[in-house]
């Protein structure tokens, strides 16, 4: 569920609404409240609800100057403003803080239903927008490994000319253009799975540590398949 925050002055209606809007059945759990935004900015804050709707004219902070604030600290936060107040400076400044909806009070339970149904689905496209283009992301990344993976066992095995080697280095989004290379090919393993058939002193025991590689030339190549726990690399470079 969608977690909502409602800041109010007025107590009769920050009560009615709290009480009277079936908040779960429209997709929301209330987190909390709050009667002006001075209060309520130290709890949102801290719950970070994905829905706020506050009135406008509040002592002590106003509702768009909460709005300011909460839009620039939690910019997923969507924000709802009651106002009975039809001013036309009141919703400009509201529409350029990305306000969702300017609602003019008083704010009938089937108004509140429509805005908070709406705001709902409207989150939850966007998240699941967010789904699809993180698992591109990830698919992407994979298929960047396997094709860098592939060019370093071609280039390593010999079977690719020099403007072979350029040109798939290019498609795999590889800049291998430097003065000289030295070539190094390493099997990595878990080093306390060998005492019993290759014994390490402990004090050689992380001579070879990947983070004590520093690289001498401009360029580093890896390539690398964790389902069988090797790699290859083309660098210059030299150990602490």
């Amino acid at each position: 569920m969608l977690k909502l925050f409602l800041v109010e002055d007025e107590a009769v209606i920050r009560e009615g609404l709290k009480n009277t809007i079936p908040w779960e059945q429209y997709g929301y759990r209330f987190v909390g409240e709050a009667a002006d935004g001075e209060m309520a900015l130290p709890l949102i804050r801290q719950v970070r609800p994905d829905v706020l709707i506050t009135d406008i004219k509040m002592p002590f902070m106003d509702g768009l100057s909460l709005a300011r604030m909460v839009n620039a600290e939690l910019p997923r936060t969507k924000i709802l403003i009651m106002s009975g107040y039809d001013d036309f400076e009141y919703a400009r400044t509201a529409i350029e803080l990305g306000v969702e909806q300017y609602l003019l009070k008083p704010v009938t339970k089937q108004t509140m239903k429509k805005v908070l149904v709406e705001l709902r689905e409207k989150i939850e496209q966007a998240a699941q927008a967010d789904d699809y283009q993180a698992i591109y992301q990830e698919e992407m990344h994979e298929y960047e490994q396997f094709s860098r993976r592939r060019f370093f066992e071609k280039a390593l095995g010999g079977g690719l000319s020099v403007a072979e080697t350029y040109e798939e280095a290019s498609r795999a989004s590889l800049e291998i253009a430097a003065p000289a290379y030295n070539l190094l090919h390493m099997a990595v393993v878990d080093i306390d799975a060998w005492p019993e058939l290759h014994p390490v002193p402990p004090r050689q025991k992380n001579f070879f540590d990947p983070r004590r590689i520093k690289p001498a030339a401009s360029h580093i190549l890896v390539a690398y398949q964790p389902f069988r726990a090797e790699f290859s690399v083309r660098c210059g470079f030299r150990t602490e």
